[in-house]
């Protein structure tokens, strides 16, 4: 019955056609005024006005700009709203029954305990807003309930249901979803500042340019959704599965990730600055372009993940797992890959000048070209590993493997190479100037 009357009122009054004045301009005075006195206005702009409690019962309101306006505890018993921009509007303890709002843009309206009958007439969603503020869910099926738009700030959504639910631009700003269910469900550009989503089934959900700074998502499933453009600053995402989403140009900044699941998403163009990822698993993820200054990224694993031209100032990788890694022609200046496995990675013409690679696993790894120079690669793996002109002045491989490993026109001029095995090496046209050698013995310049 609701959906034919809905219908009917759209066909036959054209309400899509009534002109708003755009909210960018502020209340007119003489507008307001005129309600006050005579109770009609239609197509006034009313947007931030301070209406508590007023009597405005049978007001002809038809497509007036109303945006943010207070309302709060007004009487619109019988009132013609039809077209009305209600948007952010202030309706909690408004007496709206028997009002005709038929085509009223309620997006962020505030509906707590605002006052239906059977003869109010508004759009299906609306009714089911503010039952749900004013009410609770009870038994109500919220599957696929279509709620965009909606202000369900604080509401207690708590295991429920709401699968496949069309949630776009609804505010829910400190609303209540633990335990909740919102596979499938649309939840673009919607405001979750301070939710609980806490073991939340989030899976192939769309949140593109959704708000979820310092939401708690803690231990919940959010794989294979779009998180395109989200907000996720100061997030609490700790032991969250991201696996295999898009998370392009989301911002991540400063978020609590420990043992989150990101293997395989899109994270290209992130903002991952100053992130706690430690023992996340990154493995096989695009993080091209990602801002990744002063990321801590201790324990986790990047295997195969792809980093180019990301920002990796400061970052700390200590004991991460990067097999096969592309990270050539990059400024690592001063990076800490301590006891990192860098098996199989392209180091090649990188800058590594003064890292801490102490205990690393560089084995079959290409670091032709690359600056070592001051770099500390004490007691660490580098057998079969390229290093093909490699500039290692100064560093430090002390009990260091360097079995089968190509140094060919590598300098190592005052390399500490002692106690190092280098069994097989490679050694053409390598500079060898005052390094010392495996035997403590400084070799000569030539």
């Amino acid at each position: 019955m609701a959906s034919r009357v809905w219908t009917a009122w759209m066909a036959a009054l054209g309400l899509l056609s009534l002109s708003v004045v755009p909210a960018a301009q502020a209340v007119n005075p003489t507008h307001l005024t005129r309600l006050l006195a005579t109770r009609r206005c239609e197509r006034c702009r009313l947007n931030d006005a301070e209406l508590t409690n007023a009597f405005l019962r049978q007001a002809n309101l038809n497509g007036a700009n109303l945006q943010r306006a207070n309302l709060n505890g007004a009487d619109l018993r019988e009132a013609f709203l039809l077209g009305a921009d209600l948007r952010g509007a202030d309706l909690r303890n408004t007496n709206l029954e028997g009002a005709n709002l038929m085509g009223a843009q309620l997006e962020g309206a505030r509906l707590h305990e605002a006052r239906v009958s059977d003869r109010t007439l508004m759009e299906p969603r609306w009714r089911l807003v503010r039952d749900l503020v004013t009410d609770g869910v009870g038994d109500r099926d919220l599957r696929e309930a279509d709620l965009r738009g909606a202000n369900l700030d604080g509401v207690d959504l708590r295991g429920l249901d709401l699968t496949g639910a069309n949630l776009q631009g609804a505010t829910l700003e400190g609303a209540f979803l633990s335990g909740s269910r919102l596979t499938q469900a649309n939840l673009a550009d919607g405001n979750f500042f301070l939710a609980d989503l806490r073991r939340t089934q989030i899976d192939q959900a769309n949140l593109t340019d959704a708000n979820l700074r310092a939401t708690d998502v803690r231990q919940s499933n959010v794989q294979n959704s779009n998180l395109a453009n989200a907000n996720l600053g100061l997030a609490y995402l700790t032991h969250v599965n991201l696996s295999n989403s898009l998370l392009t140009n989301a911002n991540l900044s400063r978020t609590e990730m420990v043992g989150a699941d990101l293997s395989h998403s899109d994270l290209a163009g992130a903002n991952l600055s100053l992130a706690n990822l430690r023992q996340t698993t990154l493995a096989g993820a695009n993080l091209t372009g990602t801002n990744l200054e002063g990321t801590e990224l201790t324990g986790s694993d990047l295997s195969l993940a792809d980093l180019q031209r990301s920002s990796l100032i400061g970052i700390r990788l200590q004991e991460a797992d990067l097999i096969g890694i592309n990270l050539s022609r990059r400024n690592l200046r001063g990076a800490d890959f301590s006891r990192t496995n860098l098996s199989y990675a392209d180091l090649s013409r990188t800058n590594l000048q003064g890292a801490n690679l102490q205990g690393a696993n560089l084995s079959n790894a290409n670091l032709a070209g690359a600056n070592l120079s001051e770099a500390n690669l004490q007691g660490a793996n580098l057998q079969w590993t390229n290093l093909q002109g490699a500039d290692l002045r100064e560093a430090n491989l002390m009990e260091t493997s360097l079995r089968f490993a190509h140094l060919d026109q590598a300098n190592l001029s005052r390399v500490n190479l002692y106690n190092s095995a280098i069994e097989g090496i490679s050694l053409s046209g390598t500079n060898l100037c005052e390094a010392i050698m495996p035997n403590g013995q400084i070799h000569p310049c030539r």
